[in-house]
């Protein structure tokens, strides 16, 4: 069964990467995310900054399409795993890491 734009949930948000791919995520999804890690201190805006205005991105080393934004939070790395199908990207989930991990660099930010 192949993902139609027409059958999505309406969105909780929108945001453009610097990849110039717009990640979105539902309400419904992000209540999952937070359920799977009640323990992380993190926020929306948290990681719709992470996705939108990231220190890092890289390419997952095993899913072409799916991509690792990384964004300093505190005194660990907030990275935002998202992936493109279809035309369509969205927030698969957020966690909190003290590294970056291996994989293909696609974007950083200018020092």
């Amino acid at each position: 069964m192949s993902l139609d734009e027409t059958e999505l949930p309406e969105p909780m948000f929108e945001v453009v990467s610097p990849l110039n791919i717009t990640i979105h995520t539902s309400t419904w999804h992000w209540f999952q995310i937070r359920l799977k890690h009640p323990d992380h201190k993190f926020i929306i805006d948290d990681v719709v900054n992470c996705i939108s205005k990231p220190d890092i991105i890289k390419r997952s080393r095993k899913d072409d399409n799916v991509f690792l934004s990384y964004r300093n939070h505190n005194r660990y790395i907030l990275v935002a795993v998202c992936k493109k199908i279809n035309g369509l990207g969205f927030l698969m989930t957020v966690y909190l890491t003290d590294k970056i991990k291996e994989g293909e660099l696609l974007w950083q930010k200018l020092k």
